[in-house]
């Protein structure tokens, strides 16, 4: 009897220990990153590996990121951390697995790169002067060869809101009576070449566009002698003051009022086409049950979508916008300012 007690402590015993030492979260091995196809990059991440590591050059990131509490990674694979946050609406369990790593570190890997992109190119992702007075022109040229009726319009302004999901506090401030849901809004001017050439926000959801428009300066911003015999186009949300165009409006339209409107109304859907390509490649903003405002840098991760579309169009050289306007897009280094490839 004593040995049969025995025997059941001991069995007792192997079992306790066997899953003591199972981890409380298995997580499948590591990728090899530089390995993933091609088709499966651009699925997961919107980018082949290639060109992950061709913009961490571009983008300066260090080879290996300094995340804190003793965590270091490799730059190419915080940027793939930090795109496939963007690009998919995985929980970040989900994501961790993907990257053989807990969740509390890929958290941490992607707000490390996502603080240190916005520091490093923030006056680039809101409005790159210099390029734009370099292509000014050509912007122009481009508009006007699709029947706008005006001939120094270079881009279509627009606020687009997203979604989020309700705040726990502020709840009627953030709240968009418009589209009736909880929001954080952007103000964004698309250019000819396809490329968001100006971002501001966030502003509350409940928020007007003429109210983003004075808050971010643009006015003051287009005064320059490179802009200043220039405007940009607006909808019907926004006046017509210095530099800012909009539709006419009042209850009868002459002939002429008529047309001038219907020659900006196509050209001007642009803007959304924009915005919309935007939620195509990073799908994060599709799901606003994940965009909580007091838990997830939602404003910051939409700078960096823009960033990231930028580049995408930069890199595929085109898009739907720049092949209606027959106006190409310029060179990722131009993008972002530099003077020399790397």
């Amino acid at each position: 009897m004593d040995s049969s007690y025995a025997s059941s402590d001991e069995s007792d015993s192997e079992f306790e220990y066997e899953i003591l030492r199972i981890p409380r979260q298995a997580f499948r091995l590591r990728r090899f990153i530089y390995d993933i196809p091609d088709d499966d990059a651009v699925t997961e991440f919107r980018f082949t590996i290639r060109e992950v590591r061709f913009m961490r050059l571009l983008l300066n990131i260090d080879d290996a990121l300094e995340c804190g509490n003793r965590l270091r990674c490799s730059g190419d694979e915080a940027l793939l951390i930090l795109l496939s946050r963007l690009s998919s609406t995985k929980r970040t369990i989900d994501i961790a697995r993907d990257f053989d790593r807990c969740p509390s570190s890929v958290s941490l890997i992607w707000t490390t790169l996502a603080t240190f992109l916005h520091h490093r190119w923030a006056h680039i992702i809101r409005f790159n002067e210099g390029r734009v007075a370099a292509n000014v022109g050509r912007y122009a040229a481009a508009i006007l060869s699709r029947g706008a009726a005006l001939d120094n319009v270079w881009g279509f302004v627009d606020g687009t809101s997203r979604e989020i999901a309700r705040p726990v506090r502020d709840q009627r401030l953030f709240f968009d009576g418009h589209h009736h849901y909880h929001s954080i809004k952007f103000q964004a001017i698309v250019t000819p070449d396809g490329l968001i050439s100006h971002l501001f926000g966030p502003v509350a959801g409940s928020r007007h566009d003429m109210f983003a428009f004075h808050m971010s300066a643009l006015e003051q911003t287009m005064s320059t002698p490179a802009l200043d015999d220039y405007v940009v186009f607006g909808d019907r949300g926004y006046a017509t003051i210095g530099h800012l165009m909009s539709p006419i409006v009042r209850p009868m339209l002459t002939q002429d009022e008529a047309s001038f409107n219907e020659s900006m109304l196509i050209p001007r859907l642009s803007v959304e086409h924009g915005f919309m390509r935007i939620t195509q490649l990073f799908r994060m903003f599709q799901a606003p049950s994940i965009l909580r405002s007091r838990s997830c840098p939602v404003a910051l991760f939409y700078e960096l979508a823009v960033l990231f579309t930028n580049l995408r169009t930069c890199l595929d050289g085109r898009n739907q916008i720049s092949d209606y306007f027959a106006c190409e897009p310029c060179s990722c280094e131009e993008l972002l300012g530099l003077n020399a490839a790397l």
